[in-house]
């Protein structure tokens, strides 16, 4: 999907459409509850994650600040470390300025 997303920006680059990816933590839903997931529950691993309410907070307040890459919680440290640089190089191997 983010290879997608990458090519889909650089397409729609001169047009009004704009592409925004979210880099998401773990996050506390019921997708990881004790009946869905009971090897996480069974390792406490739920409470690592991102409480909801949190994540919904910090992801709309990128999207209201009109980043085009909205990384959140432990998804920011996973997007300095590797997708900016990789960003930084794909827009500079195809002349986009946007970043």
């Amino acid at each position: 999907m983010h290879a997608f997303i990458t090519v889909l920006r650089q397409q729609l680059r001169d047009s009004k459409i704009k592409i925004v990816e979210l880099y998401p933590p773990a996050v506390q839903t019921e997708l990881h509850d004790v009946d869905k997931q009971p090897d996480m529950a069974a390792h406490n691993r739920k409470a690592h994650m991102m409480p909801l309410d949190e994540f919904t907070d910090a992801a709309y307040e990128g999207l209201r600040a009109g980043h085009e890459d909205v990384p959140v919680g432990t998804g920011k440290a996973w997007y300095e470390q590797f997708e900016r640089p990789k960003r930084e190089m794909f827009e500079k191997m195809n002349g986009s300025s946007k970043a």
